[in-house]
């Protein structure tokens, strides 16, 4: 960020009461948060997690009907899903499964993050070893938005059909 926008950031807040200047030496200024702006702090971080509360209800309700969707596009067998991506809507689709009658198998993903859903993270190459002869899922749910490419690879190089696939 430039020097000059800096200052005229700071001369806004100035303007405003958040901040107060206090000149300690001819080159210095000491910037002191006034009451108005950590009132204002307080007011804007409130209106985020608001904000995130509301975003995030309403991916869980996305999400919610799309599993739903699934479950009743398959046949009434045990309804064992594998969730393709171990991250953040992965996260939210675990918590949806609670009120499906999908069956959780594992979590696969090319590179899990350290928390991991109770153990049930494999690699894609576990589903080579599962998608030949008896099977230990009816479908595999795809829970990532930003890596299509790399998961059909992925999928090609494993050997599993598009039919046996489902997009978050």
């Amino acid at each position: 960020i430039a020097l000059g926008l800096t200052n005229l950031l700071v001369r806004k807040l100035i303007n405003k009461g958040f901040v107060r200047a206090i000149q300690v030496q001819p080159n210095r200024m000491r910037y002191l948060v006034t009451p108005a702006g950590i009132a204002e702090k307080a007011r804007m971080s409130r209106a985020y997690l608001q904000y995130s509360i509301k975003y995030y209800a309403e991916v869980r309700n996305r999400v919610s009907a799309s599993l739903r969707e699934i479950a009743s596009d398959m046949e009434k067998t045990e309804r064992r899903i594998v969730l393709w991506g171990a991250r953040e809507v992965a996260e939210i689709a675990y918590l949806c499964l609670m009120d499906s009658d999908l069956v959780l198998v594992a979590v696969v993903d090319h590179n899990p993050p350290e928390r991991t859903f109770g153990g049930l993270v494999r690699s894609p190459s576990w589903l080579a070893r599962t998608s030949a002869g008896n099977r230990a899922f009816d479908r595999i749910v795809v829970a990532l938005f930003d890596e299509r490419p790399l998961v059909l690879e992925s999928m090609s190089a494993v050997g599993i059909k598009p039919d046996d696939v489902s997009w978050l």
